[in-house]
């Protein structure tokens, strides 16, 4: 009987050992390319806001679960952009982003061409942002 339970507990073992090693080797998703979406927020000192334009959200290279790109948007009917970089984590589900300039993205990949971003920025023109991206082909 002990020998059983012994192998019964090695048996176990080995098959979360092989379950984790199946679970850390999950590909890393691809974010490169360009993503579009709308966007909702909210600033101190204007109030709720719609979005009139696409956020464009361009992932230029990455390596491993690292990338980095740019952002546009319009402004007072002037195209903006800033850089960012930003990383995957370890879950591949979620996204933290650090813009060049300042704010910080959380985000959530939702699906292979969905992303759901959340932006926050503190201080004097502090500002939330929700923009549900969708990769374009």
């Amino acid at each position: 009987m002990k020998k059983f339970l012994v192998v019964i507990f090695l048996l176990a073992f080995v098959l979360t050992i092989a379950a984790s090693a199946v679970s850390a080797m999950e590909k890393v998703p691809n974010l490169v390319g360009h993503w579009h979406g709308k966007s909702m927020m909210h600033f101190k000192k204007d109030g709720f806001k719609k979005a009139k334009e696409p956020l464009k959200f361009i992932v230029k290279k990455q390596e491993g679960r690292v990338f980095t790109g740019t952002k546009i948007w319009i402004s007072n009917g002037k195209e903006m952009s800033e850089n960012f970089s930003g990383v995957v984590a370890i879950t591949n589900k979620k996204i933290y982003i650090a813009e060049h300039e300042d704010g910080l993205v959380i985000g959530d990949i939702v699906s292979k061409n969905k992303i759901v971003i959340y932006y926050i920025e503190d201080g004097e023109n502090s500002k939330v942002i929700i923009t549900e991206l969708d990769r374009v082909k």
